[in-house]
């Protein structure tokens, strides 16, 4: 007679059985299969193939990899040296890594007010407002944030207005 994993109800052979050794191996890859399905937090019993399916689109998604580019808004604000600098964000799994240079071209635009100067990907967008100082040429320090609805603005914390300084930047969230 056979008995069963305690969550699953994997069925596997007792030594009262005809075999002499398969209940042992039988039992072990029983419970192995359960774990991985523990593991992958599928529900016990009878999982719809639906939620199934559901937790190994999650899965994918742990994997995904995408990128894609910041449109610049604001006409005072370009790319410090293209096209290594160009503000790109990169996605491994669920972390996003946002990296790039840019130049503010004209003096007395960037203060301590938040100045919208771009746009990212709707799906590359920070559940919450991603913020961090940056810095910049020589003692140059900005702050940049990217907002959950894709705008990204700038800063300058010492409010310094110059021009032409380089504006280095590199900001990591999780979706």
């Amino acid at each position: 007679m056979s008995l069963v994993t305690p969550n699953y109800s994997i069925p596997y052979l007792t030594p009262g059985d005809r075999m002499a050794q398969i209940p042992d191996v039988d039992k072990a890859q029983a419970l192995r299969i359960e774990s991985l399905l523990e593991t992958a937090n599928v529900p016990p019993g009878n999982p719809d193939l639906n939620d199934v399916l559901v937790r190994l689109n999650q899965l994918e998604a742990l994997t995904q990899e995408s990128q894609g580019v910041m449109t610049i808004t604001h006409s005072n604000f370009e790319i410090y040296t293209a096209p290594q600098d160009t503000p790109t964000l990169y996605r491994r799994g669920k972390v996003v890594n946002f990296l790039g240079a840019l130049r503010c071209n004209m003096d007395g635009v960037l203060g301590t007010s938040n100045l919208t100067i771009g746009t990212i990907p709707a799906e590359l967008r920070p559940p919450q407002r991603a913020a961090a100082v940056q810095q910049g040429s020589g003692t140059t320090k900005w702050f940049l944030q990217v907002m959950a609805d894709g705008g990204v603005s700038a800063s300058r914390p010492d409010g310094a207005t110059g021009s032409n300084f380089w504006m280095p930047f590199n900001l990591v969230w999780t979706l």
